[in-house]
């Protein structure tokens, strides 16, 4: 870990983004456009240099203490080897699950480049 400019509570946006802008991160969560205003000096946060990966192939253990496992790592991770088959479906078949379709806001999130491409 490594102490690096972290994020306070976010604020919802309609769909501006000023590209200029150093003090926010701007970001998409459930559907709605997000700011948080970066942390600097006494604010910052210790925080992770990149995104956990955790093998998730054990997550319907019975075994109640492996589950824990997995889930103890961290808040926000990367899942590798998930053992069900959501993840292979066709995107056709994925984006009938888009996140935009659940009340919840849960749901699939395709992840696109800022230059469109998938």
């Amino acid at each position: 870990m490594s102490t690096t400019t972290t994020t306070a509570p976010a604020t919802v946006l309609a769909n501006i983004q000023d590209p200029d802008d150093t003090k926010n991160v701007y970001y998409q969560s459930g559907g709605y456009r997000l700011l948080r205003p970066v942390l600097i000096g006494a604010q910052v946060k210790r925080t992770f240099d990149a995104i956990p990966t955790v093998d998730v192939s054990n997550i319907f253990s019975p075994d109640l203490n492996v589950r824990k496992a997995i889930a103890a790592e961290v808040g926000f991770f990367y899942a590798s080897n998930p053992p069900v088959p959501f993840f292979r479906l066709p995107q056709d078949e994925l984006l009938q699950l888009h996140v935009d379709n659940s009340q919840g806001v849960k749901g699939y999130l395709p992840f696109t480049f800022r230059d469109g491409r998938r």
